[in-house]
């Protein structure tokens, strides 16, 4: 193996722009006073000019959103089926749509338990089939 020689090599000393600490003669860990003064020489952010506005766009795909489908009737009565015979498991119940995304099924799902409690229950409970 070719150990550290693949590495690049810092050229002169490193630069830092903070309190530093030094071992003394006596081996004890102390501050260094002259660490605590801003050297001139030391190049600072603003001394290189104004800093130029740098705009950031937009990320419109970040959170990829399905758009808004109305849900047909018989969408709806393929969705009671789907309660029927997978329950409450909506990955399940999602595989009877493919134009609709999970959270498509977990809004409707949402959307019914409120709207139609007793249909759903009754889907779930009564009518249900097994598989």
């Amino acid at each position: 193996l070719g150990g550290h020689a693949d590495l690049p090599q810092a050229s002169g000393a490193p630069k830092v722009l903070g309190p530093q600490l030094c071992l003394d003669e006596s081996g004890n860990i102390v501050l260094n006073q002259s660490s605590l003064t801003k050297g001139l020489t030391v190049e600072s952010s603003h001394d290189r000019g104004p800093v130029e506005d740098v705009s950031v766009e937009q990320f419109d795909g970040a959170y990829r959103k399905t758009p808004a489908m109305k849900w047909t009737d018989q969408e709806t009565d393929e969705f009671y089926e789907a309660l029927r015979l997978y329950g409450t498991d909506l990955f399940l119940v999602q595989t009877f749509f493919r134009n609709k995304s999970a959270a498509q099924v977990k809004t409707k799902y949402s959307k019914e338990l409120k709207k139609n409690p007793d249909r759903v229950a009754e889907a779930l409970t009564t009518q249900s089939r097994k598989l």
